[in-house]
């Protein structure tokens, strides 16, 4: 999972067993485990496969503010009573959304702004209170032509509670905190109960098309004032597994054209694929039986996974597929690249991992 998610290099001492790591190669007690070929068999292959050249540029990030952990501590229940929500349910449930839909994505602080130009969606979780310099970047990131996706309360003062409505008169936006379950209607295309944190005024009708209600109030919104749209819900859009709450990330990949070239049988299973001069590296992550699933219980299942090279930047009609992690004797899998879109059963365990380094042939 952290060599998908872009890390480079792991330190050692990590492969000692411990609570919540699983395949150790070395018990608490110097004994060596099962895990220990694993590990040797990927280091062996380490150095064969050119792998600080594979790259991953994530066109989709998660904006996180340090200053909501901080107000999340802090706060009392009367001042910001939905910021504990939305900072330790939404954000993270948006995350687990994204890896639902097999999309590869970045977590950016609130910092560096001028380094975020080249991300194509970014999620943002706002409450009533955000940093002058924070709300202009994002103005400027959506007229540069970066779509937003902003989750919660539309802010109206800065990081020192003073009026500052930055974000809110440039979209022609603004919120009255409104914080209770209530039954949103989507598109017209499905209701479903959710956590509401405010109702939306706008009076922008021609820029803002109006997406979500509860009622008559207006809880969802795109605006497409600047070259990038900018779509502010202010309700709870994580989905917890809600697959009537999953279409409104999915129309927003779809909006935004950003198709992932990823797919699994199973929605609880993590795919990333990294790309080199020549090669690629698939990486295929299954988690604890259960996580992010429909709940039921395996040791071990075949999973179909959906790999389309060339919307991932690999040109091939002939491949091979060779586990990193498995032994000299095990034999690459050879295919085609069109098999491959279409879909190729692998018999997993749960929880497993898999490195599939990806070569033409």
């Amino acid at each position: 999972a952290a060599l998908g998610a872009g890390f480079k290099g792991l330190s050692y001492y990590m492969f000692v067993d411990r609570d919540h790591w699983y395949g150790a190669p070395l018990a608490k007690d110097g004994t060596v485990t099962e895990g220990y070929e694993l590990v040797s068999n990927f280091n062996t292959k380490l150095m064969e496969i050119e792998f600080e050249e594979m790259d991953a540029t994530p066109k989709v990030a998660m904006l996180s503010n340090r200053l909501y952990d901080w107000l999340s501590r802090t706060s009392s229940k009367k001042e910001l009573p939905y910021l504990k929500r939305l900072v330790g349910q939404t954000e993270t449930g948006i995350c687990q959304d994204l890896l639902r839909a097999k999309v590869d994505y970045g977590i950016r602080e609130n910092r560096e702004y001028e380094t975020m130009g080249d991300y194509r969606l970014l999620f943002v979780v706002t409450t009533e209170v955000m940093a002058e310099k924070d709300q202009e970047a994002l103005v400027e990131l959506a007229r540069q032509g970066v779509s937003i996706v902003l989750c919660g309360v539309m802010p109206k003062y800065d990081e020192n509670f003073k009026s500052c409505q930055v974000l809110a008169n440039h979209l022609r936006i603004k919120t009255t905190v409104d914080f209770h379950i209530d039954t949103v209607a989507y598109r017209q295309q499905s209701e479903f109960p959710a956590y509401v944190y405010a109702t939306i005024r706008s009076t922008d009708d021609g820029k803002v098309k109006k997406i979500a209600k509860v009622g008559s109030k207006l809880v969802g919104v795109c605006s497409s004032r600047f070259k990038g749209n900018v779509y502010f819900f202010s309700f709870d859009i994580a989905s917890g597994g809600d697959r009537r709450k999953l279409t409104i990330l999915d129309d927003i990949l779809r909006s935004e054209k950003l198709a992932t070239g990823l797919d699994c049988s199973d929605p609880s299973v993590h795919l990333a694929f990294q790309m080199g001069q020549k090669k690629g590296m698939l990486f295929v992550v299954v988690p604890p039986s259960g996580a992010l699933s429909d709940g039921l219980q395996f040791s071990r299942k075949e999973i179909i996974i959906q790999v389309d090279l060339k919307a991932l930047g690999m040109s091939a009609a002939n491949v091979k597929l060779t586990d990193l992690f498995a032994g000299e004797e095990a034999k690459p899998i050879r295919t085609t690249a069109k098999a491959l879109k279409a879909g190729l059963p692998l018999e997993v365990d749960y929880p497993d991992g898999h490195i599939f380094l990806v070569e033409r042939r």
